[in-house]
């Protein structure tokens, strides 16, 4: 396999284990915490990898012609945007990893003020935080990834 499709091999797996990820956390959390619209999260999450199969088949199928180039960016463009960026940055990083530190922290006030309440729940299940956490790792690495793939597809 050469260095271009493991990139986008493994930006497109990292990817699809995000969306996985976020979608046990989510139903989970609609589960723990009484609230019904997480669940629609798992909905997105499934479309969203749906999306990303299609277009890693497609860019692998056609890789040797332009087709195959503009199906590779498009999926490497919906790996940055959802699993990366949204997911991973905005949900894992904000939303868990650094709600967890400002609340640890001790800064009762600071974290009421970036984290209020009924939008954020205080760290108190330890399935859902860490599933929540877990998301900013795999979403940096799969966007990491995604990037790779883009610019070896550029330079050869």
């Amino acid at each position: 396999m050469s260095m271009l499709r493991s990139a986008a091999a493994l930006a497109a797996t990292l990817g699809l284990l995000e969306l996985i990820l976020t979608a046990i956390h989510h139903v989970y959390g609609a589960y723990a915490y009484d609230t019904p619209w997480r669940i629609q999260v798992a909905f997105y999450a499934a479309i969203i990898g749906a999306l990303i199969l299609a277009l890693s088949y497609g860019a692998h199928r056609w890789r040797q012609g332009h087709a195959g180039g503009v199906l590779l960016w498009l999926n490497m463009a919906v790996i940055l945007v959802a699993p990366a960026i949204v997911i991973g940055l905005v949900e894992g990083g904000y939303n868990h990893a650094l709600k967890n530190i400002v609340y640890f922290a001790g800064d009762a006030d600071l974290y009421r003020q970036m984290f209020p309440a009924p939008t954020y729940e205080v760290p108190a299940d330890w399935f859902f935080e860490i599933t929540g956490t877990l998301q900013f790792p795999l979403g940096v690495w799969a966007g990491v990834m995604a990037v790779m793939a883009l610019f070896r597809r550029r330079m050869s």
